[in-house]
């Protein structure tokens, strides 16, 4: 009879003791710090703590190891600011990104493409009355870039997150 009751209470106490660690439902991370901002057109999330994370892609899916998967899509994204509309596509991209203007003025614009370190990879004088560039990515290593929409007068017009795959 000791015997079973020991038995039990070692079971017992197992299971209480594991219990609380299984969970169903969401991501839950334990990482040094991170965090998520969004401003008008852009999302930044970032998470510090993960020391080496891999991607894989087919042409049908992108498998990223770890908890920090964000959400990727293909359709146009476009912004209207002062009368300029401006959309890129595909993004995310492999080969070539078409970017296509329309500006409420005649006047020339700049293109840059920059890394994520800040150096610029790409610049591109846009002269005024182009509606569409496309600009060739395949050469650029995988990541994140930001292409930027500058007027002649120094303005941003807008920034674009743009992923290389």
């Amino acid at each position: 009879m000791n015997f079973q009751r020991g038995v039990y209470i070692k079971i017992l106490m197992v299971l209480i003791l594991t219990i609380p660690t299984l969970r169903v439902g969401g991501q839950s991370v334990l990482a040094a710090a991170g965090g998520v901002d969004s401003k008008q057109n852009m999302t930044l999330e970032w998470t510090l703590g993960e020391t080496f994370v891999e991607s894989l892609t087919t042409p049908e899916k992108w498998y990223t190891e770890g908890f920090h998967q964000p959400k990727l899509s293909a359709r146009p994204f476009s912004t209207s600011a002062g009368g300029y509309d401006i959309k890129i596509f595909p993004n995310p991209t492999q080969e070539l990104l078409n970017v296509f203007i329309k500006t409420p003025e005649v006047e020339d614009l700049k293109l840059t493409l920059v890394d994520v370190t800040g150096k610029t990879i790409y610049t591109q004088k846009v002269p005024s009355g182009t509606s569409e560039i496309q600009l060739r990515v395949k050469h650029l290593s995988e990541g994140m870039y930001m292409l930027s929409v500058v007027s002649t007068k120094g303005f941003r017009i807008n920034s674009f997150k743009v992923i290389k795959l």
